[in-house]
């Protein structure tokens, strides 16, 4: 007998096991249900443009810095030095059908670029320059007429040749 009382108790403990698993399974389901569905909502609102056009901001900014550092102008006049090193000799195109563009102050002058005390320091900024730059067009020619406007900074900051 005591085998036999012993096989109805475990049956009890494994049906009410799995009964509080599965109430448990569902009231987590429950919690974790209104989460994932407002991150879904959340994400679902930007567009591949807003993605593209933020990243185009990040390389605006990216581009005009190394530009700036390795040969002393902005990307949309690029001089002697910036096209002999291989950027566009009609610079890159900063306007855009989308946005407003903001202000930003440039801090300092500087004609000829920063004066990098070695060659591979200085190799490797007008080498990011032009990549930085590359960036720049590519997501322009990605995203065609919802391509955002570069920032007012962006524009004919100390474009002299040296």
């Amino acid at each position: 007998m005591p085998k036999q009382e012993t096989e109805i108790l475990d049956d009890v403990i494994v049906r009410n096991r799995r009964k509080m698993l599965t109430i448990g399974g569902i009231a987590l389901a429950g919690f974790m249900l209104p989460t994932v569905l407002s991150k879904r909502a959340y994400a679902a609102s930007y567009s591949d443009s807003d993605i593209l056009n933020f990243a185009l901001n990040l390389e605006f900014l990216e581009a005009n810095y190394y530009y700036l550092s390795a040969f002393g102008c902005t990307i949309d006049k690029p001089n002697a030095a910036a096209i002999a090193a291989g950027a566009p000799s009609g610079g890159i195109p900063i306007t855009g059908s989308v946005g407003t563009p903001g202000t930003v102050s440039a801090m300092g002058s500087s004609s000829t670029g920063t004066p990098f005390t070695t060659i591979q320091v200085s190799s490797y900024a007008v080498e990011t320059a032009i990549e930085e730059g590359k960036h720049v067009l590519f997501l322009q020619s990605a995203l065609g007429s919802s391509a955002a406007a570069a920032p007012t900074w962006c524009t004919g900051y100390n474009c002299a040749d040296p």
